[in-house]
């Protein structure tokens, strides 16, 4: 806790290294996360392109988020260990309820209620800190924190969160429309191109306001520091 500003310091959660040791595991998590974020892409693939039967498609579901579960829950160690598995338990769930009623309904379900799962986990960055956004600049910037102190890191995270759970839902609700209303081809056109350009654009959105930020935060520091020293020099005339 900084005791002038009373906001909490995040430092300390900056990813080290990953030990030679635990790099294939990394591997084996990497690749299966990819398959996890690009489930539209492959769902519309192979409902239209390959034409592959929904009970087959979810049987291969369950398997891929079932060995997603297994290698992070054997090596995860973090904090928020339910935000990094909400996601496969909803896929797991949906690929299980298709295998039963061969429904494609059901497979293409999952990116509308995957948003309502990321507005939960990003909405808990207002209650429970650090907030998600805080991880991902770390990511980006390992000087992050020497740049800006705790309170205006934590005001850009929870700014920059606002604008993801807005986006989540605006998104959702055209997924689940695009689901009910669509065919499977505005299904996949929607959930597997148009709404990874639309996080891309908020990326970059994301990535030019903070480059804003550190710059006026560093010209607050050049002035204060500028009339830090008008003031010593006359206090010494």
């Amino acid at each position: 806790m900084n005791e002038n500003t009373g906001v909490k310091n995040f430092s300390g959660h900056i990813p080290g290294k990953i030990p030679a040791h635990k790099r294939r595991g990394f591997h084996i998590k990497a690749i299966l996360g990819i398959v996890i974020v690009l489930y539209p892409i492959l769902i519309f693939c192979s409902l239209v392109i390959f034409k592959v039967k929904p009970k087959f498609l979810s049987g291969i579901i369950i398997l891929v988020a079932s060995f997603y579960m297994f290698f992070h829950g054997r090596t995860y160690r973090g904090k928020l260990k339910w935000a990094l598995f909400l996601c496969p338990v909803i896929l797991f769930i949906i690929a299980v309820v298709c295998f039963f009623t061969n429904s494609r309904v059901a497979l293409k379900l999952y990116p509308a209620i995957a948003d309502l799962a990321y507005i939960f986990i990003f909405g808990m960055s207002f209650f429970i800190p650090p907030p998600v956004i805080y991880h991902f600049v770390l990511l980006f910037d390992k000087e992050a924190e020497a740049k800006l102190p705790p309170e205006k890191i934590t005001r850009y995270c929870l700014d920059t969160t606002k604008v993801w759970c807005v986006f989540f839902l605006i998104d959702g609700a055209i997924a689940l429309v695009t689901v009910l209303y669509g065919s499977d081809m505005v299904w996949g056109i929607y959930n597997g191109g148009l709404t990874y350009v639309c996080m891309g654009l908020i990326c970059a959105g994301d990535l030019i306001y903070y480059k804003f930020f550190c710059k006026k935060e560093e010209k607050i520091k050049t002035l204060i520091g500028e009339k830090n020293n008008d003031s010593k020099n006359k206090n010494r005339l």
